[in-house]
């Protein structure tokens, strides 16, 4: 390569890694890239047993360098996701170094490389905390280490090619597809004479020792991979060649309604490159390597998804640098590749590939910018601020008679919420009725008192809504409220320690008793107010009243307050109502009262109800609540233990 192409290439490369690292942690992780992070929290050899008894469906080489890696650096988003960035950015070097070797010219190689680069599709997966790069740049590898073997087949090199396609194969199920896509150029190539039989034999002698190396793996995996049932969907071949092809050419950010349009663009771009080499004699050899590379990943990608729903655009990584190969062939074959040496290009070919070339290249920078800004097209879902409140809502409530509570075994969750209070799945099975019902009943027999219930769409878990009945059966739904579009609900027991009212209002209605918990709060803490009713002897209809309850500062005015209808069952226990107030983050520490009353909210002025003994008053007053600083409850339990 010249030195201006080495330059360039440097360049490149530096530009993939600022792509890949900027912004790497500003979206939040996604479940897998969770549920990854946690697999790989085991020792070494418990990685391999849960892989095979939980029937995880990917080799263990990823979770393995995450495990070392996170052992050194820790574990922010930023560590997690920098192991694939970075064999993405080595994925760059390795596409531009194949691309001369496979014997594209060098501006070509060079386009190749900026192509892979500037991938949306590619850095959408630089930036994800998953095999998917690590398998990209193994595959590149091994392909990069088989066309050298076949151009100078050494010991060492012959080593190099067992090595890295098994450490390849370690990492993704279909990293075979690439090798067989390999072992299809050496028929070819043996079958017109460009590889001797001699070479032809040892070639299927380093198969043999891949395979035979590789095989007590597949011995020992053979049932999860017999069983499992896959994660994607079963597609017909023009769907999924329309969503290959589209995120191929602008990646997972782009609008269902253009993805068709995209996809014409990346395969006629494909297409025309795969001519533009195949009309050369000197690139012939190319054109059918990365016509394999691309075309046997791909459809066997599709027809094994033919018998079970496997079929997804991510397991798509190995077949990006083929079709960014074939793609920089496109762009440049009007100038670089004619027909014949000295030929001119007709003038109307060119105009059709410069269309197809804008086209591209305005599919792929949209797509980028939107990867980076706009929330649309966001793994982000709020879970930053989901554990920021789950973290507050709970606050000053004793550790040990606190759960958090999930509707659906995401583990994204358990990774942003590092709090103290232990968390469960509720119902502890798929659409498990009873076991919701027996967890349940088995949190209220360890004095468990308070259950922060996190609510999320989980129709293959929680369809029916089951962690509610199964905590209503124990506990009283005492606040529901919205973090960051999740739906949070606080049970709470009733309390038995309840202090004597005994306020009579006008309409007959009798607060008998309440009780305040917890003993203080915190600022976007919550405050639990459980009060008992005796409307027996009340004029109003119990439908037709509110209850307020409410907050005041020393100057008596209104700090917070929580609104909600009157409840009733009767004059025992279990006529408890309980009434969550979620207290503002800007409240000042200090002494307030909280008061209680009754309100008719459907007439004009939403009129109070006097109390019996003095119809100037319209409320009782409960007690003084003490509001502590943020951290004040934390360091408590800190010293407590």
């Amino acid at each position: 390569m010249s030195r201006s192409i080495r330059l360039a290439l440097l360049l490149i490369v530096l530009s993939g890694y600022g792509l890949r690292v900027w912004r790497l942690d500003f979206q939040e992780l996604r479940g897998d890239e969770a549920f990854g992070y946690f697999f790989g929290q085991s020792p070494y050899a418990q990685i391999v047993a849960d892989t095979l008894s939980l029937r995880e469906p990917h080799p263990v080489a990823s979770y393995f360098v995450q495990k070392a890696w996170l052992g050194v650096t820790g574990d922010s988003e930023f560590a997690l996701r920098y192991v694939s960035a970075w064999f993405s950015v080595a994925a760059i070097a390795l596409l531009a170094r194949l691309g001369k070797r496979s014997g594209l010219p060098d501006g070509v190689a060079a386009l190749s490389a900026a192509l892979l680069a500037t991938s949306p599709y590619v850095i959408w997966h630089a930036q994800d905390a998953r095999m998917y790069s690590m398998s990209l740049a193994l595959t590149l590898a091994s392909s990069l280490a088989a066309l050298g073997w076949l151009r100078r087949g050494t010991a060492a090199r012959g080593v190099l090619v067992v090595l890295v396609s098994l450490l390849a194969l370690h990492t993704h199920y279909f990293a075979v597809f690439v090798l067989v896509a390999q072992n299809a150029y050496v028929a070819v190539q043996a079958i017109t004479h460009k590889v001797d039989l001699r070479k032809l034999v040892r070639w299927l002698g380093l198969q043999v020792a891949v395979a035979a190396s590789y095989a007590p793996w597949l011995f020992m995996a053979r049932r999860l991979l017999i069983a499992y049932h896959g994660n994607g969907d079963s597609p017909p071949l023009g769907e999924a060649l329309i969503r290959s092809f589209s995120v191929l050419a602008a990646g997972e950010p782009v609008a269902p309604e253009h993805r068709t349009a995209l996809a014409f663009v990346g395969l006629a771009l494909a297409l025309i490159g795969l001519g533009a080499l195949a009309a050369r004699r000197d690139t012939r050899d190319a054109a059918l390597w990365f016509g394999l590379y691309l075309g046997i990943p791909l459809l066997a990608t599709w027809y094994g998804a033919t018998a079970r729903p496997i079929f997804d655009e991510r397991y798509l990584a190995a077949a990006a640098p083929p079709f960014y190969a074939l793609v920089a062939s496109a762009l440049l074959a009007g100038a670089k590749y004619p027909v014949q040496a000295g030929a001119r290009p007709a003038v109307w070919p060119r105009i059709g590939v410069a269309a197809l070339i804008a086209l591209f290249a305005v599919g792929a920078s949209t797509s980028l910018v939107r990867h980076y800004t706009d929330p649309a097209y966001s793994k982000t879902r709020g879970w930053r601020q989901l554990a920021d409140r789950l973290e507050q809502i709970p606050a000053c409530m004793p550790v040990e008679e606190t759960r958090l509570a999930q509707n659906y075994p995401d583990p994204t969750l358990w990774y942003y919420y590092r709090g103290p209070v232990e968390h469960l799945v509720l119902p502890p099975t798929a659409h498990g009725r009873d076991e919701a019902s027996w967890a349940a009943a088995a949190l209220a027999e360890e004095g468990v008192r308070w259950v922060v219930l996190v609510e999320q769409p989980a129709a293959n878990w929680d369809a029916d809504g089951l962690a509610h009945a199964g905590l209503g059966e124990q506990y009283a739904p005492a606040l529901k409220t919205d973090a960051a579009g999740w739906a949070v609900t606080l049970y709470a027991a009733q309390s038995q320690a309840l202090l004597a009212a005994e306020t009579v209002f006008a309409n007959g209605a009798v607060l008998m008793a309440y009780a305040v918990e917890p003993a203080r709060a915190v600022p976007a803490g919550t405050l639990v107010v459980h009060l008992q009713w005796d409307v027996t002897e009340m004029a109003d209809a119990p439908t037709a009243l509110k209850v307020f309850v409410q907050l005041l500062d020393k100057q008596g005015r209104l700090a917070t307050q929580q609104d909600q209808p009157l409840e009733w069952k009767g004059a025992d226990a279990a006529g408890i109502a309980s009434y969550g107030i979620l207290l503002p983050e800007t409240l000042t520490p200090g002494e307030y009262t909280l008061i209680a009353g009754l309100y008719r909210p459907d007439e004009d002025g939403a009129p109070r109800v006097p109390l019996r003994a003095d119809a100037q008053q319209d409320h009782a007053v409960l007690q003084t609540v003490i509001i502590v600083p943020a951290g004040s409850c934390e360091a408590d339990w800190a010293t407590t233990g």
